[in-house]
């Protein structure tokens, strides 16, 4: 039986699940954004010299963000309100802080922070590469430690893995969830000490690759969400536009609707310019016999609807796709051209030390054995290695249009190396 419960998520002060965070720069603008727990009468956000200009806020609800009870075994919708305004020419270091007006009247207002335009070229720059924070265990410690030795962060470039599941409120919004932790607002206990984070994203901006943990899996109003985030279901090719598959195959919805960034994008960021990928597939077990990355689990092999497919790819990016046409197109522009830093971030790294990078990045060829009575006695999943298509499509284009820097994520690990066509890449986690 589904049972429901009352949800509780500690909040900041006055009700509020974040800070305001900064997003998309422009030479003269910036967007500013904040989540509550209520829609309110009235958000915006005051700006300028004595706070005396006013930006109104578009709000919006999230649509699929849920939360768990203690023992996992039932979810409920948490309503959670996304505030956005733009700032208009600003200049450095312009202070603002973010107002919401509840229903009777009573004005809440942030600390007042700094907000900054896109630097412009020349401007020397302090950027934090990260990814995979995962709610682990030194995410706050790390961030904490970065806000000490570079108070001054430009930008956050993220490689993906936000949270462990996408859909959940309380790693988003919770006392040591995502933007707790990057904002400053942590309670992280560890080795008798207690880590609040970072006060990051009120100052600089954040751009973000889609991980596979901010995939969702098939819906379902009788699992927990962690099943659900286990169950992604492939999809043909020509299902991709629609609407409708969404529900029985994955999602990135939660994502989408808390950062509004496209699945892939470019973004120039003083002499940067960042591309952004979306490049990453479900994560399964390597073990055998079970619904994994090589085999089935053998109580399936009569239902296919529980079949895990392998390591399947999400969105297609091999050459003859559309973002593999959009990537070309892409490296080929005078704003990456001119660039002196160019650099292309994805979260499934190409070459690596760390285990999450294997079978090659090709969508998985299944062999399905029957006995002489027809029966399915194994199902296997084989990837052939020359058909990685991240080897064999997008790297080429990295070395052919000039690419410096290739950021990833995914494996955990720090790791640095040069390709002998003269591309660097890294490897980067929560440290």
């Amino acid at each position: 039986m589904y049972k429901f419960f009352v949800l509780s998520i500690p909040l900041l002060a006055y009700g509020w699940m974040t800070d305001p965070m900064l997003q998309a720069p422009t030479p003269s603008s910036v967007n500013v954004v904040w989540f509550t727990d209520g829609v309110g009468e009235a958000n915006f956000v005051e700006y300028g010299e004595g706070l005396s200009k006013t930006a109104v806020c578009k709000t919006i609800e999230l649509s699929r963000i849920r939360e768990e009870s203690t023992d996992g075994r039932a979810w409920v919708f948490q309503p959670v309100y996304r505030h956005e305004a733009t700032l208009q020419r600003i200049g450095e270091k312009t202070p603002y802080q973010v107002v919401s007006v509840d229903s009777s009247g009573k004005r809440m207002k942030s600390e007042v922070f700094l907000c900054n335009p896109s630097p412009q070229k020349g401007k020397s720059l302090k950027i934090l590469l990260t990814s995979d924070h995962q709610g682990k265990p030194m995410v706050a410690a790390n961030l904490q430690k970065v806000r000490k030795v570079v108070p001054e962060i430009d930008a956050i470039f993220f490689a993906g893995d936000c949270v462990d599941h996408p859909d959940k409120a309380s790693e988003w919004f919770g006392e040591n969830g995502f933007f707790a932790c990057l904002q400053g607002r942590a309670k992280k206990e560890l080795h008798a000490s207690v880590y609040q984070g970072g006060a990051l994203l009120q100052y600089a901006p954040m751009f973000c690759a889609i991980g596979n943990h901010e995939v969702m899996g098939r819906w379902s109003t009788k699992t927990t969400l962690d099943a659900q985030f286990n169950d992604p279901y492939p999809r043909l090719q020509q299902e991709y536009d629609l609407e409708s598959v969404k529900d029985r195959s994955f999602n990135t919805d939660t994502y989408e609707e808390i950062f509004h960034l496209p699945k892939y994008y470019a973004a120039s960021f003083g002499d940067v310019r960042l591309v952004v990928l979306y490049a990453t597939r479900i994560w399964r077990s390597p073990q055998l016999g079970v619904k994994g990355k090589y085999t089935e689990n053998p109580a399936s092999y009569t239902r296919p609807e529980e079949w895990g497919y392998g390591d399947f790819i999400f969105e297609p990016i091999q050459k003859g796709s559309a973002q593999y046409a959009w990537l070309e197109k892409e490296l080929q522009s005078s704003e990456f051209q001119q660039a002196k830093y160019k650099i292309v971030m994805l979260h499934n790294p190409l070459h690596s030390l760390g285990e999450n990078s294997i079978p090659p990045y090709t969508d998985p060829v299944q062999k399905v054995a029957k006995n002489s009575s027809g029966e399915v006695t194994a199902i296997c999943y084989h990837y052939p290695k020359d058909q990685d298509v991240l080897i064999r499509d997008i790297e080429p284009l990295f070395a052919q249009y000039g690419v410096d820097l290739v950021l990833c994520g995914h494996t955990h690990i720090w790791n640095r190396f040069q390709s002998p066509t003269g591309v660097h890449h890294l490897e980067t986690s929560n440290v």
